[in-house]
């Protein structure tokens, strides 16, 4: 089994995050952060990696930046590796056939 994640850029604060999210249909909270939360609180709300597609993934690494990976797991579910996703090429790891 695989599990693809998204994550925005770290140098892009957290309420741009927000509304990066937001705007792509991500689940997060309908009404934007209140005025006094810190980019921390923010970011335990929204969440700082995202599960997606590898399609998605890509698709968000050439538009917004950031890094993207996926996990690979054993039929019994534990782990087992991590592949880098680039935006070239395809991004089978070598756990690709589980």
């Amino acid at each position: 089994m695989r599990i693809t994640r998204y994550a925005l850029p770290q140098t892009m604060n957290a309420r741009e995050q927000y509304k990066v999210l937001k705007a792509e249909g991500y689940p997060v909270p309908s009404t934007e952060p209140p005025q006094d939360m810190t980019d921390e609180q923010i970011l335990e709300v929204i969440g700082i990696n995202h599960i997606c597609k590898v399609s998605e993934a890509k698709r968000m690494l050439k538009k917004y930046g950031g890094s993207a990976w996926t996990d690979w797991y054993d039929r019994s579910g534990s782990f087992q590796d991590s592949t880098e996703i680039r935006l070239s090429g395809r991004n089978t790891g070598s756990y690709g056939s589980i």
